[in-house]
């Protein structure tokens, strides 16, 4: 044991230069419990298999690996894709990670930025090197390996840390086909805010509105407090775009922004427009959370590139205009206000930090009182301060917000606070001096109300009456997919019970499955709206054997998968098919034929409430 620790030590020295968080990992190596040597046969399969199936494909950015059951897997990974992608392994045990370690060199990739390494079950830990891996300004592409051998705490760590650094990110920063578990919501609130997404403008209208205008991004952190007051004497010299997060700071201190901006989807963002919005346009992506669309005075959408839905209407009206989901909102907004021709680009309570007692935003936010132990938190260099604590996610975030601001060569940036982290390439001045960035006072609302009113919506009758045909194909959907789950229980039966009569029946079985499939291949339109709901099911029919899997042989496997597939198939189409009833009903009841006519009176479109989602299923 002696022995092989120090040749552990050794071979960690040269790691330690790299990446010193992961040698002292490394180094840590448990006194008990063991770890699993793969079968080096099915692993180089496996692995090869992988490989294979993705050189159809355009190589990924990104590769995750679910599990570190061996180096062999990884170096094959590393030398089987292009120098461009890179990889980021997660593995929960850490004994498990210092056996592979041990099998094969990764200082080389380490050193070329090609691969990082997220061991362990510190979740901060964990999702930092997440986010290391993501460039917010071109989000990319990720596919994941995952070869089916973790034990089930860790699968769950795993999918735990993804989906929440999904959630944090936003959508289009994590672009992954395969996975898991927000897409029927995704889907859900796009679905659900479609009578505003179709009858309303998108980003795309306000390009250039505010050509050479100052813009006054408003965020939330702890600093707003003291700037509200120099914002409120200079607000006419400046379009205000504000996160959702800091409206009611702001509706409270008597300050009407010019532009709300929200993009997230949780309920949980709900208190954020618990104040007056009905003489405030709203700019927001399409799956933000849907009762907050009716509150506002318009909205204009922008879409994420991994929503099918988006595209779907993006190619039967005009493009809304591609939102950059930057983990906090607030970078959002500056991408906004850049595109409608901004410039300088000053912002207010933009802090990603906390004050020092752990206080993280600011007074009246539906975050009012909340506090981190400080003791808990990491330290970042402050703008007033030597350093002032953040989380691990705020501090990537920083990262990412300065290789932003590095790539917007033109602009200015100015951060106007009186404390926050330091963000590289912004300008630090105070609030006090507001004024001295700003315009000639100018009406920024008229602007953005012209910018709406003149939206034509000449496509909305079309758009309409595809929905009433997709309707019915989707009602056909529901029907082809419960066939296809029978059909697959009946070829299961055989399968258990053989009977010498059973080959012709199977054949026939299978043809009215491949007739059964034809038929969702031709109706593109309803799988484009279908499609997110059925990420988690696919991910999971295309994953390697569960232990509890492995009793089945290859045949009924696939059947069984196949036949949940179908399941999961005909309950979604059947909710996507209510909502979309009430869409058609909505347009029908609040359009009342007039489909030429421009938005001149957006409270006319406020949409009715759906039937839950639930109660759908």
């Amino acid at each position: 044991m002696t022995n092989t620790f120090n040749l552990l030590a050794e071979r960690l020295k040269p790691l330690a230069e790299l990446d010193p968080a992961t040698a002292d990992l490394l180094a840590s190596l448990p006194v008990s419990g063991s770890a699993q040597e793969p079968d080096p046969m099915q692993e180089a399969t496996f692995t090869a298999s992988w490989l294979g199936e993705l050189a159809a494909e355009p190589a990924p950015d990104v590769v995750i690996m679910l599990g570190w059951r061996g180096g062999l897997s990884l170096q094959s990974v590393l030398n089987g894709l292009p120098k461009t992608t890179r990889v980021l392994v997660l593995e929960y045990d850490l004994a498990q990670a210092v056996a592979a370690y041990r099998q094969a060199p990764i200082e080389p990739a380490i050193a070329e930025g090609r691969l990082v390494l997220a061991i362990g079950s510190d979740p901060e830990f964990v999702q930092a090197r997440i986010y290391q891996m993501l460039d917010m300004h071109n989000p990319p592409t990720i596919r994941l390996f995952d070869s089916g051998l973790s034990a089930p705490e860790a699968s769950r760590f795993y999918v735990a840390m993804l989906k929440d650094a999904m959630e944090s990110v936003h959508l289009n920063v994590f672009n992954l086909n395969t996975l898991i578990g927000r897409g029927p919501l995704w889907q859900y609130n796009t679905l659900k805010n479609l009578p505003y997404l179709i009858t309303h403008p998108g980003i795309n209208a306000l390009i250039g509105k505010f050509a050479g205008k100052p813009a006054l991004i408003v965020g939330a952190g702890p600093s707003l407090n003291k700037a509200l007051p120099y914002l409120k004497e200079v607000a006419k010299h400046y379009v205000i775009l504000c996160a959702a997060t800091a409206l009611r700071p702001l509706r409270a201190a008597g300050i009407t922004p010019d532009l709300v901006v929200a993009v997230d989807a949780s309920k949980k963002t709900a208190p954020q427009f618990e104040a007056p919005c009905e003489d405030v346009y709203l700019a927001c992506s399409s799956i933000v959370y849907p009762p907050a669309l009716p509150k506002f005075k318009g909205i204009f959408s922008g879409h994420l590139n991994a929503n099918p839905i988006e595209r779907w209407l993006s190619e039967r009206g005009s493009p809304k205009g591609l939102w950059i989901a930057a983990g906090t909102v607030t970078t959002t907004a500056v991408d906004l206000a850049i595109q409608m021709g901004c410039n300088p680009i000053v912002s207010l309570g933009f802090d990603l930090s906390f004050a020092e007692d752990g206080t993280t935003h600011a007074t009246g936010t539906m975050y009012h009182g909340v506090r981190l132990n400080p003791a808990q938190l990491v330290r970042v260099p402050g703008n007033y301060q030597p350093e002032v604590v953040t989380t691990e996610q705020f501090k990537i975030y920083i990262t990412l917000l300065e290789k932003y601001v590095e790539s917007r060569s033109g602009i200015r940036f100015i951060n106007a606070t009186f404390g926050g982290a330091r963000i590289k390439g912004m300008e630090l001045q105070t609030p006090e001096s507001l004024a001295q960035w700003g315009a000639e006072p100018f009406d920024a609302q008229a602007l953005i109300r012209t910018a709406h009113t003149d939206y034509n919506r000449t496509e909305v009758g079309s758009i309409r009456h595809e929905l009433a045909t997709i309707i019915d194909e989707l009602e056909r959907l529901v029907t082809d997919a419960q066939q296809g789950a029978r059909i697959c229980n009946r070829i299961l039966m055989m399968l258990k019970s053989p009977q010498a009569d059973d080959e012709a029946m199977a054949c026939e079985l299978l043809k009215t499955l491949e007739e059964i499939d034809q038929r969702f291949l031709d109706t593109k339109e309803s799988s484009m709206l279908l499609d997110m709901s059925l990420w988690p099911i696919s991910y999971q029919s295309a994953a390697p054997r569960t232990n509890d899997e492995k009793r089945y042989t290859d045949a009924m496997l696939v059947n069984r998968r196949t036949r949940e597939l179908y399941e999961q198939m005909a309950g979604a189409a059947k909710w996507t098919r209510l909502l979309l009833m009430d869409v058609k009903d909505e347009l029908d009841r609040r359009l009342g034929g007039d489909l030429t006519a421009r938005v001149t009176d957006p409270s006319a479109i406020e949409p009715n409430a759906v039937r839950p989602l639930a109660e759908a299923l």
